[in-house]
């Protein structure tokens, strides 16, 4: 998936949800601007921006592979799953050079010292051979993350 057609599915399910702009910025703790600029997709932002906005409209990313569904919901899930996934077949050195980046950015990302940009995460989910899916969260799952 490219970063636009991520783009495109979060305003698509933004307008969908019902949710107030002033809310998502509220949850979002930025200006109506910076969630424009996400939508629109023109410029990189990180993974931690895209799950406050996910988590502001009640949507879930998940992460499919085979039998594998993995859900993505904060940072250290996208450490988790990136370390556990490469382990399986990548050493650090040959990810890197199949996502674009350095080792050096992926033992960040697994170390948690570095946020995740969102065409890295895409790109470490495509040579990863992982589907991303956004879908609204359950009412169980709203509930859970209403109350943290």
């Amino acid at each position: 998936m490219e970063r636009q057609e991520f783009c495109n599915k979060l305003t698509e399910l933004r307008k969908g949800s019902g949710v107030k702009v002033k809310d998502i910025c509220f949850t979002m703790q930025s200006a109506e601007s910076a969630m424009y600029r996400i939508e629109n997709g023109k410029h990189s932002f990180s993974m931690d921006s895209a799950l406050l906005y996910l988590s502001a409209i009640n949507v879930q990313l998940t992460l499919k592979k085979g039998k594998a569904i993995v859900l993505i919901n904060e940072h250290d899930s996208i450490a988790k799953w990136l370390k556990k996934n490469r382990e399986k077949g990548y050493t650090l050195s040959s990810l890197a050079e199949k996502a674009g980046c350095s080792d050096t950015t992926i033992t960040h990302i697994e170390q948690k010292k570095r946020a995740v940009g969102i065409d890295i995460f895409l790109q470490l989910a495509d040579v990863l051979g992982f589907s991303i899916e956004l879908s609204p969260k359950k009412l169980n799952e709203q509930l859970h993350t209403n109350k943290k």
